[in-house]
Parts: structure tokens; sequence; C-alpha cells
């Protein structure tokens, strides 16, 4: 169905309106292979047609339909590979050293580090954290197996994962945790689809245990985020790329203040921070990249 170039800029102010997402000018064969297949279910002879249906009182599913078919993203398990085999080798060390060690001696009774994937889309960044979770905690009671030191392991009840995002869709594919064998080969090796996944035919099931590490909430990153609690990490992979530079900024400045001192954030492998941020510090390991908060903002 031909696109107009008034439609497509009607289409480009209607997703900035609804999710923040900033489209450019050149994307007209992405909103016709997108949205088409919406234009076809509710039976609209044009994209002038669902403009204006988007501006109806009761469009607010339509609404969430269009922002579905335009925010979905690629993804996949252990995205990149080297982010997440650093969580295991040195991040959740650290953070276990540096949060939950010292909560446990200033008297908490049972500490918990909470880990935030914001662009959670169908679910395989969380479940990747939470499964490089489970493998450091393997690791680590390994390690420390008849030692003294053995008690001082927190276990899987201690870690909460929350992954958010805007397309409920996309979040209802999480919310189930079940994959198929496309998504199951793209990203996770033989160990890790026995460990954590349970086959039936061609659908592969997240295990009980990594699922009940995490929880899944719809979230427009462009709104005020709420009272979401504090983390210890944020990872904010490939998403910030998709909105303008104020509203970048206004996204960091929000989430960096949910972080705990000595807490870390992650961005993509293509992403850098649009503005100086001096409660942050740039941390290099291995390949990986992120920040951590070392102090509260200056005023």
């Amino acid at each position: 169905m031909k696109l107009t170039e008034n439609e497509y800029d009607g289409i480009r102010a209607e997703l900035l309106k609804h999710c923040g997402v900033t489209l450019g000018t050149n994307k007209q064969y992405l909103v016709t292979s997108r949205l088409e297949p919406i234009l076809t279910k509710h039976a609209m002879s044009s994209y002038t047609e669902l403009l204006e249906r988007l501006k109806l009182p009761s469009s607010r599913l339509l609404q969430e339909e269009l922002v579905h078919a335009m925010t979905t993203k690629e993804t996949s398990f252990n995205r990149d590979a080297h982010p997440f085999a650093e969580l295991t080798r040195s991040i959740l060390p650290y953070l276990v050293e540096s949060q939950w060690r010292s909560r446990r001696g200033a008297g908490y009774l049972a500490p918990r580090l909470r880990i935030w994937s914001a662009a959670a889309s169908t679910g395989q960044e969380a479940y990747s954290v939470g499964m490089s979770v489970m493998d450091y905690l393997d690791d680590a009671k390994n390690k420390s197996r008849n030692q003294s030191s053995a008690s001082e392991i927190p276990g899987p009840e201690n870690f909460s994962i929350l992954g958010t995002d805007v397309s409920s869709p996309a979040l209802d594919i999480a919310k189930l945790g079940s994959y198929r064998s496309f998504d199951i080969e793209r990203g996770l090796n033989d160990a890790q689809k026995q460990k954590y996944f349970i086959a039936n035919g061609d659908i592969w099931q997240v295990t009980p245990q990594l699922k009940r590490m995490v929880e899944f909430r719809v979230l427009n990153l462009v709104r005020p985020l709420g009272d979401l609690g504090s983390f210890e990490m944020i990872l904010c992979r490939n998403v910030l790329i998709y909105f303008e530079e104020s509203t970048r900024r206004e996204i960091l400045r929000q989430m960096v203040e949910r972080l705990t001192i000595g807490g870390l954030l992650m961005l993509g492998a293509t992403e850098s921070l649009p503005v100086r941020m001096p409660e942050l510090q740039q941390v290099w390991a291995g390949q990986t990249v992120y920040y951590r908060k070392h102090s509260a903002k200056p005023n």
C-alpha cells in the first residue's frame, strides 16, 4: 500500500508522541513493512485512515499495536556475548563484594541485588542476565565448597531482575518464557540449553528457577519512571539511539538517580553517554565498557 510523504510524517509524529522514538527521514520501507499487517487486520484502506483512527479517544489498543510494531527490536540471548561473560567473570563478583556483603555486614537480614533490563523486548536479555547470575553462583559455590566462606555466597533468592519494555505484546512473550528452536539457537551454548530450558518439541521453556528470578513490567522510558526503587545494575543497551538527544539525557538522568552508590550502568556497544555525568566513572573490563556511580549528583 502506498505511503505518501504526509502520511509518513504523520506516522513519525504519532510514534514520537506515544513512545519518544525518533524515526529518520528515509525509513518509509520500515513503516510499510511493519504497519501494513495492521491495516489489513483492521480493514483500513490507507495510512491516512490509520492516522485518523489513532486520534480517536478509543484508540488506546491501536496505539499499542503501532508502538509494538515499530519498536520491537532485534534481540537474542547473550547478545554480543562478552557483556554476559563479563557479568559472570568480574561484574557480579564485584557487586556481591561491594554491595551484598557490605549490607550483610551492616546487619541487613536478607539483602538483595536488583538488576534492571530497561529494554527487555521479548525477554532474552533479562533471562540472559539470570543465566549469568546462576552461572556465577554455581562457580562461587564450587570454589568455596567445604570452606568457611561458603556461607558468604548469596543464593538465587538474593537477586531480582526486572525487565521492562514499552510493548505489552513483547512482554507477554517474555512472561511466558517459551521460545522456539530458532530463538534458542541464537546465542545459547549446549550447556545453557540443557541447564536453563526444558524442551518440548520445537518449544523451549525457561526453567522455573530461572523464571522466578525475573519479573517483567510495561514501562515507557520517555515518561516519568515512577517508584521503581533502586538498582545495583542497569542495562540500557541498544535503545538510546532511537531517541532524540534531549530525551536520551533525561532517560539517563532518571536511571542514574536510581543507581545505588557503586552501582553500574551498561549501554550498548555503539552507545556512549550523550552528556558528561561527573557522578559516573567509565570502567573497561576486557571488551566490555560500563559506568560505575561513585557519588551522588553534585549540587
